[in-house]
């Protein structure tokens, strides 16, 4: 007994599943569209980084003319070497003012009223006939020496200075009055002897004393015997 089969029955037949390609293209069309917008973003970033780089590209080289023209500057506005010599000097005479005036105020000289008042002390009594030759003055020490044509005139003139307020409050160790002498010298008209038969010339006195007041301290006023500063 034979049997035959059929091979257009509907069973048989290959079927297709459409709705699977269509979702299958979707996907292909999404990939494709998502691939686009994502190079497209990678190139717009790319863009802008270049961008970006340009920029810093020009500051940077802003920024490096700027450096190179402050250092032109600089350069042209060296000070001058005599400018800066000069400045050091009147720093340095400056420094040197300010330490004598410190110096002054600390009492380091002693007396910082200078002797003005001495010297005004010893003008205002001058006295006729009587006349300096030497001074000695510091800030605790005070000599005098001098000369006067009547000797009563020196106590007189010590008891003067004594008076004077710039003057009091210092002590003194010795007061010398003597009378200089002179050696007679031979007239204009008397012949020049031989030295044996020549007569020794006789000290004559001056016609004034000299004087001196030494300090406590042992010092002494310039203008000795034989030193007229009148």
């Amino acid at each position: 007994m034979s049997q035959n089969i059929n091979l257009y029955d509907s069973a048989f037949r290959i079927r297709r599943d459409w709705l699977s390609a269509k979702v299958a293209a979707v996907g292909v069309t999404v990939v494709v569209l998502t691939i686009a917008v994502s190079a497209s973003v990678l190139s717009w970033q790319l863009g802008e980084l270049g961008r970006q780089v340009r920029l810093g590209d020009e500051q940077s080289q802003s920024q490096q003319t700027a450096v190179q023209e402050s250092a032109r500057q600089m350069a042209a506005a060296r000070p001058d070497g005599r400018l800066l010599s000069d400045l050091s000097a009147a720093q340095g005479a400056l420094e040197q003012r300010r330490s004598a005036l410190q110096l002054l105020n600390g009492g380091g000289l002693g007396s910082t009223t200078g002797y003005s008042p001495t010297l005004e002390a010893f003008a205002r009594q001058s006295l006729t006939g009587l006349w300096l030759t030497g001074v000695t003055l510091n800030h605790r020490d005070m000599a005098i020496r001098g000369r006067a044509l009547d000797p009563e005139l020196v106590p007189t003139y010590l008891l003067r200075l004594n008076h004077e307020p710039a003057l009091q409050g210092r002590s003194f160790r010795a007061l010398e009055i003597q009378r200089p002498v002179e050696a007679a010298k031979p007239s204009a008209g008397t012949p020049a002897l031989t030295t044996a038969a020549a007569t020794p010339a006789v000290p004559q006195p001056m016609t004034y004393v000299e004087f001196a007041l030494a300090s406590a301290e042992g010092i002494a006023a310039p203008g000795g015997p034989g030193e007229d500063k009148r």
